[in-house]
């Protein structure tokens, strides 16, 4: 029997892509604590400050200070695939600015939720974007991002973006 494939991985199937994100996001907590949790730590103005500066290196088509803000170890899945690492994760940014030229990116955040030294976000973004043709056209999708804390400084784990048809 054929193994399915999800983000262009041959071993990666869809059911075990799934439970290793809710495998991640397990030890969190829930999501309806989040606000008042953020609010009593400080935690909230930190990352409002830290998207807010990412919009804007986003729609300066930074890709050098965008992946910054990624682990060494990260791992970012796209519609494009997977890129392990800051370097790939670099490089992915550059492509998309090269190619896609986007421009007037906005995001916003649904949920957050953060416990220790972990921390979880799930939203949506929206921008305009080159077509083959040349011409713009609006895109949109849904963005989840895992947070992690290390040496004091929070930066992001796993960032998985869709594309929304």
């Amino acid at each position: 029997m054929a193994m399915r494939t999800v983000f262009g991985c041959a071993h990666c199937s869809a059911r075990g892509w799934l439970l290793w994100i809710a495998l991640l996001l397990l030890p969190i907590g829930s999501a309806e604590t989040a606000p008042a949790r953020i609010r009593d730590n400080g935690i909230g103005d930190i990352i409002a400050r830290a998207d807010e500066a990412a919009v804007a290196e986003f729609n300066r088509h930074d890709a050098h200070a965008l992946a910054a803000r990624y682990w060494d170890d990260a791992i970012d899945i796209s519609p494009s695939g997977i890129v392990h690492g800051r370097p790939e994760i670099e490089r992915r940014f550059a492509e998309v600015f090269k190619t896609a030229d986007p421009k007037d990116f906005v995001e916003s955040f649904d949920q957050e939720n953060f416990s220790g030294n972990q921390g979880w976000l799930v939203g949506h973004w929206s921008d305009t974007r080159l077509a083959s043709d040349g011409s713009r056209h609006p895109a949109n999708g849904y963005v989840a991002v895992v947070l992690e804390k290390r040496t004091g400084e929070w930066k992001v784990r796993l960032h998985v973006i869709t594309l929304a048809p």
